[in-house]
Formats: structure tokens, sequence, C-alpha cells
């Protein structure tokens, strides 16, 4: 440590400059001072709109409309026709090769893959093949397992031969609806009895097919026999109780088997009310058998149900505790016979239940 001279030296820095000496002209040089900077303002500048977290975010897309089947099927060609042209070639000049008895049949591999159903809908659609290979076309759609149901919907009612017409109703119950629902509605206004007698038989398999009960029912009065056949059939398999008047007038139809369609489905309605019926013993002498044995049996099954409730009633009546005189025969319980019924019982199934044969 030094001598306090030195301290006090030291502390009070270099003696002052002297003027006229050297160091006097010298520039003096500003020691720099070591200072904080002083706090600057915060500024806030507004977001712009681009910016914003609403709208850096980017939005999904709306999803695409649904093509109509002849988008799809003309895109599936364009990729086919692309992608593989010599399958292309094959599958547009294929003919079927199998026959059973005035039917032709495809059955080489390639006709029963996916990509072979729009490939038959545009030789469908052309209709340059004759009448039995178009119907070959029809019977193979169902087997590609492809995109084929809306295209042959949509061509059902527009194919200028009547036989492909028909096998194409033929083919709606294999369409969802409500493509062979809208289908069915045209072909039922045919100029072809066949191809009506085919699309009223094909709605039975639907179940949406109570939408054409109004065509069903107007089909009942048709002046071929066959179609109102196909009619009384559909609206027993639709099981249309609003029709069980129509059906029981059909009873009476000038050809059995309309007669026979009709009972059949009445029963398939209400099989408890079909056998209230009064047509049934005139039905027993019918000439079809299949008519007669059907109202015998239906008969044969009311007599027991008589049976039954006559026994039924018999033993409520007779009391446990109170038996009867020996020399008293008991009064015979009567059986309730068709002709006990009121009329509207023997003809409406919702009040048929309310006889005393109701299960």
């Amino acid at each position: 440590m030094g001598s306090p001279a030195c301290v006090v030296a030291h502390e009070q820095g270099p003696p002052p400059v002297q003027p006229g000496c050297a160091d006097w002209a010298k520039p003096l040089v500003a020691r720099p001072v070591l200072r904080p900077p002083p706090p600057r303002a915060v500024s806030y500048k507004p977001a712009k709109p681009a910016e914003s977290m609403l709208l850096v975010v980017a939005k999904p897309k709306p999803p695409e409309p649904p093509k109509d089947w002849r988008t799809r099927a003309s895109l599936a060609l364009a990729q086919m026709e692309e992608r593989d042209p010599i399958l292309y070639e094959r599958l547009l000049t294929v003919q079927p090769n199998r026959r059973v008895g005035t039917e032709m049949f495809f059955t080489q591999p390639d006709v029963s893959e996916p990509y072979a159903a729009p490939v038959l809908l545009k030789r469908l659609l052309d209709s340059k093949d004759p009448i039995p290979v178009r119907l070959a076309v029809v019977d193979a759609l169902p087997t590609t397992g492809g995109d084929w149901q809306e295209g042959a919907a949509a061509w059902a009612s527009l194919d200028s031969s009547h036989l492909v017409r028909k096998k194409l109703v033929e083919m709606l119950r294999y369409v969802p609806p409500p493509a062979s629902i809208a289908a069915l509605r045209i072909a039922l206004r045919d100029e072809e009895d066949d191809v009506r007698i085919a699309a009223a038989r094909t709605t039975g398999f639907f179940r949406d097919g109570i939408d054409l009960y109004p065509e069903l029912l107007a089909s009942t009065t048709d002046d071929n026999w066959d179609m109102r056949v196909a009619a009384a059939q559909a609206l027993g398999q639709l099981r249309v109780r609003a029709a069980w008047d129509r059906l029981v007038r059909m009873l009476s139809d000038p050809h059995p088997q309309v007669r026979l369609r009709a009972l059949l489905s009445l029963e398939r309605i209400d099989p408890v009310a079909v056998r209230r019926l009064p047509d049934l013993t005139r039905l027993t002498k019918n000439n079809l058998p299949g008519l007669a044995g059907l109202a015998r049996r239906m008969l044969a099954e009311r007599s027991a149900e008589d049976g039954a409730a006559s026994e039924a009633a018999s033993e409520s009546t007779t009391a446990p505790d109170a038996p009867a005189a020996p020399g008293a025969p008991a009064a015979p319980a009567t059986p309730a016979t068709p002709a006990t019924l009121p009329a509207a019982t023997l003809a409406a199934p919702d009040l048929a239940a309310r006889g005393p044969t109701a299960r």
C-alpha cells in the first residue's frame, strides 16, 4: 500500500495542463459516460386483417356436389380407355357365350368385374347390339357389383325394345330407392302390357312400394287379367290394409287366377278376418283346384275356431259350485256363425278383431 501522499495524488488525478505546453494544443477527448439508455415508449401496432388469427386459419373446402350417373360413367370410361385400352375394346366387343333356351348369358370373367359396369351401360345406351345381346347385358349388370343402378333405372323407360325395358324393370329389385321407385312409377304407365306387369310385380319387393299404391289400385281394374293378378299380388306383399275392400271385390273377378291371387293377398293382410268372408262358400265350387282347396281350408279353420269358441262359452256358463240338475239338459251355447255377425265385421279387417273369434 502506498504512502498517503501517493493516495492523495492518485485521487486528485494528473496535474492540469499549463498554457503554452505541447499538451495544450492537443484536442480534448471527452470520456464516454456509460449511462443506461432512456426507456423507450412501447408502441402497439394494430395487426393487419390478413395477419389476424381468424383469417390465418384456412377454412375447409365445401364438399363437391355429387356427380350424376352419366358423369361418373364418362369418367370411368375415360380412365379405362387411357390405362387399359385393350381391356376396354374387349369389353365393348365381347359376346355372350352361353345359351339357355332362348336366352343368352355372359360367362367371361371380365364381364363380372366392377370395372365392366360402365362399359356395359355404354353398350346398352348405344343400342348397337341386337336385342338378345342387350338382354344378356342387362342380366350381367347385377353380377358386376359396380356402379350401374342409377343408369339402368334411368334407361328402363327409354329403350326402344319393350323386351329390354321389361328386363330392366325386373332388375330394378336390385336398385335401391328412390331411383327404383321413380322408374317403376314410369313403367306402370308403359304402353306395353308386359312392361307394366313386370313393374307391378317388382313393386311388391320394395318396402317403399307403398308410394305406388294409387297406381297399383288403378291396375286392379285393368283389361289384362295378368295385370290384375300382378297388382293384387303386390298389394298383398305390401300388406296394404286400405286395399281390403278392393281385394274383396276382386273375389268376384271373371278370371279364376285373379280370384285366387286376391284371396291369397287377403290372407296375407289379415289371416283371421279372411276366414269370415261370405264368399268362401262360393269359392269352394270353383273349377280352379288351388282356389277351391284354399277356400275349403279357410272354412275348416273357421269351423274349428267356432267349435273352440262354443266350448269355451259353455265352460264359462256352467259354475263349478252349482251343478246342473240331472234331468235338465244344459242349453247348448249358440256358436258365433258368420250369419250372426254384423255385415261390417265380415268386410272390414279392423272390425273383425272385435268378434268372438278374435285372437
